[in-house]
């Protein structure tokens, strides 16, 4: 029985120092040298990314030629509508009952340097997308400008 009891002793020291260990070792956490300078290092390369592009927006924007009117007689007009695809070039209208329509013909047309779109806002932009590439698909420089179709 008196081992028993200093068995009993002994387990119970060992926990205490056990606890003891867990308390000094939450309290005294050691921190890594290495970790707290690499984290300020990626803040300072996260903040000079972000100042490169605030400062290329910037640039960007101001080469921007958006709201400009183009000129009538240089510029072609494409509404892409629920029903039809209008073209408006040189002062002649044509119309095409869909967009693939417009896409076989659309290689073959002399385009001038502008296009301005104007898209139906109710349309799924997968049609806008198939008469970019319709435009594309020629052989010519072409600007393409997007404009919401007012109704």
């Amino acid at each position: 029985m008196k081992v028993f009891k200093y068995l009993v002793a002994l387990a119970d020291i060992s926990v205490g120092f056990l606890g003891l260990f867990f308390v000094i070792f939450a309290v005294t956490r050691p921190m890594l040298p290495g970790a707290a300078v690499e984290k300020q290092r990626l803040e300072k390369i996260l903040q000079d990314l972000r100042e490169e592009i605030r400062r290329l927006e910037e640039i960007k924007l101001a080469k921007a030629g958006a709201g400009q009117k183009l000129p009538a007689g240089q510029s072609a007009k494409i509404i892409i509508a629920a029903q039809a695809v209008t073209v408006e070039m040189a002062g002649q209208t044509k119309r095409f009952a869909s967009t693939a329509a417009f896409a076989a013909l659309a290689p073959r047309l002399s385009w001038p340097g502008n296009v301005v779109l104007y898209v139906d806002h109710r349309l799924p932009f997968e049609r806008v997308v198939q008469v970019i590439d319709a435009l594309k698909q020629g052989k010519q420089d072409i600007a393409v400008q997007i404009a919401a179709l007012a109704k």
